[in-house]
C-alpha cells in the first residue's frame, strides 16, 4: 500500500473516531453493564491458529469448542447484515498508532512490528447455540502490522482459553462492513466467518460490535459478480462477465438481475439529470450465486460509497 493512500485511510479512520463513538452505544451493553469491558492480554494463552479469513477451518488444535451446525437448505438466498466495529478497538488503534509513531521515528518499519502491543480487544460474546444463555467465549480484534500499517484480525477467544483467527483483516472498519450470513433465528445470527465453529452472534451486538442494518436479502442493491453462464432467449447458453450488477428480485429460486446503469448511484449528480440506460434483464438459479457451501460467491459493490 503506497504511503499517500495510506495517510489517507488513516486520516479517515481518524475522522470517523468521534461519529463512531457517538453510535457505539448502539447495543454495546457489557456483562457487567459497563459498556466497554478491559482488554485483555493473552500471554501465557496457547499458541494462536490462523485460518484463511472466511474460508473453511479445519478444527486446529487449540481451537474453541466446535458445535456442528444444522445443514443449511440447497438453494436458499444470501443473506447479510451491515457490521461495524467501534468503541474499544478505535481506542486502541489511536493511542498505539500514536505511541509508535513517536518511538519508531527515524527507524524502518520492522520497529512498528516488534513494538506494537497485539492485546485482544473484545467485541462480542459468541454462543454455540443460537438459543443459548451461556456464551461460549469472546469474538475479539487483535492489531498487527503490515510495514508501518496496524489493521485489524478477528479472532474466537474460547472460555476454555484456547484462540483461533476467523478473519484474516477487517480491513477499514471506519466505513463498516457487510457480512455474509449463514443463517438468523430470532435475536441471533450466524456469520459464515463462523460457521465452521458452529458460534453464533447477537443482532444486538456486544460492547465493540455493533449491527447497522440486517438480515437483509440481494434484491435493490448493487453486487460484484463472477462471470455467469445464464440461458438466453432461445435456450442457448450465454456468458454474462464479472461486473458490477443490480438484483431486481428473487422469486421462485431465482435470481433477476440487470448491469449497473448511472441512476443506481448518482454520486453527486441531479438524479433527474442522469439518462436512462436501457440494458437486459438476465436470470439465474440462486445457486449459480452460491459455492458448494452455500456461500455467497457475491460481494457488495462500492462498500465506502461513492
Amino acid at each position: 500500500m503506497e504511503d499517500d493512500s495510506n495517510e489517507a485511510a488513516h486520516a479517515m479512520r481518524q475522522s470517523t473516531l468521534a461519529v463512531l463513538v457517538v453510535v457505539a452505544a448502539y447495543g454495546c451493553a457489557g456483562t457487567d453493564g459497563s459498556g466497554t469491558p478491559p482488554a485483555e492480554a493473552l500471554s501465557g494463552a496457547p499458541a494462536e491458529t490462523t485460518a484463511a479469513a472466511t474460508s473453511t477451518l479445519e478444527a486446529p488444535t487449540g481451537a474453541p469448542s466446535v458445535a456442528e451446525p444444522p445443514a443449511r437448505a440447497a438453494g436458499l438466498p444470501p443473506t447479510f447484515v451491515d457490521a461495524y466495529v467501534h468503541g474499544p478497538l478505535d481506542s486502541i488503534y489511536s493511542a498505539e498508532y500514536q505511541r509508535l509513531e513517536e518511538l519508531c521515528r527515524g527507524q524502518g518499519d520492522a520497529c512498528w512490528g516488534q513494538n506494537l502491543d497485539s492485546t485482544a480487544v473484545r467485541l462480542s460474546s459468541y454462543w454455540l447455540e443460537a438459543s443459548g444463555d451461556v456464551p461460549a467465549g469472546w469474538v475479539s480484534a487483535r492489531l498487527r502490522t503490515q510495514g508501518r500499517w496496524p489493521y485489524a484480525a478477528l479472532v474466537a477467544q474460547g472460555n476454555d482459553g484456547s484462540t483461533v483467527t476467523v478473519f484474516e483483516n477487517v480491513g477499514d472498519w471506519g466505513y463498516g462492513f457487510t457480512l455474509p450470513v449463514r443463517q438468523v433465528q430470532r435475536d441471533r445470527f450466524q456469520p459464515w466467518f463462523l460457521a465452521d465453529l458452529g458460534a453464533w452472534l447477537s443482532l444486538d451486538g456486544g460492547p465493540g460490535f455493533g449491527v447497522l442494518e440486517g438480515p437483509f436479502g440481494l434484491t435493490g442493491r448493487l453486487w460484484n459478480f463472477q462471470p455467469l453462464e445464464v440461458a438466453g432467449a432461445d435456450g442457448e447458453s450465454i456468458a454474462v462477465p464479472a461486473g458490477v450488477y443490480m438484483v431486481l428480485g428473487v422469486e421462485d429460486g431465482r435470481v433477476r438481475f440487470r448491469a449497473e446503469i448511472p441512476q443506481d448511484m448518482p454520486c453527486g449528480e441531479e438524479e433527474d439529470s442522469v439518462p436512462t440506460v436501457e440494458t437486459e434483464i438476465h436470470e439465474v438459479p440462486v445457486e449459480a450465486l452460491l459455492d458448494d457451501e452455500g456461500r455467497p460467491k457475491v460481494d457488495v459493490a462500492y462498500p465506502k460509497g461513492c
